[in-house]
């Protein structure tokens, strides 16, 4: 073999190993857009076919019923339920499985959550009693920043 040979077969295997790892890093982030796709799937879910998170959803929404979101109110179980599955959400954002992105469809849902007045003085109450609720917080900078 020439060096000719050589050279041309080294830069042969260098761009066949570049687009490998070209095809591989495309590969990882359909792998993760699809993940994200299965978050927001779930949360889509969550919203509107879990009897206890729908309820609150919409009564944070209406106004009506929103003053039994209290400790042994009427909707504690169903407030705390949903209060818990919002700090999941922030806790997605936080460690990036998900993006700001992804939950724009639940943009006004969530926002009329976690900007209702009630639904705030229960969320203290919680962390007055010590409930750690910092993916919540996480998620309330989250909507303030990209969705205000």
């Amino acid at each position: 073999m020439s060096l000719e040979q050589d050279s041309l077969t080294d830069w042969i295997q260098l761009c066949l190993t570049i687009l490998g790892g070209l095809y591989a890093l495309w590969l990882f982030r359909q792998s993760n857009q699809e993940k994200r796709n299965l978050y927001v799937a779930d949360i889509m879910n969550r919203f509107y076919d879990d009897v206890e998170i729908r309820t609150i959803v919409y009564a944070g929404d209406s106004g009506r019923d929103v003053h039994e979101i209290k400790f042994q109110g009427k909707l504690e179980q169903q407030a705390d339920k949903t209060i818990r599955y919002l700090d999941y959400i922030g806790y997605l954002l936080k460690d990036n499985k998900l993006k700001a992105k992804d939950l724009k469809a639940f943009r006004y849902e969530m926002t009329r959550l976690l900007k209702n007045s009630i639904m705030q003085r229960y969320v203290e109450w919680l962390t007055g009693i010590g409930v750690s609720l910092e993916n919540l917080e996480y998620l309330e900078k989250i909507i303030d920043k990209h969705w205000s």
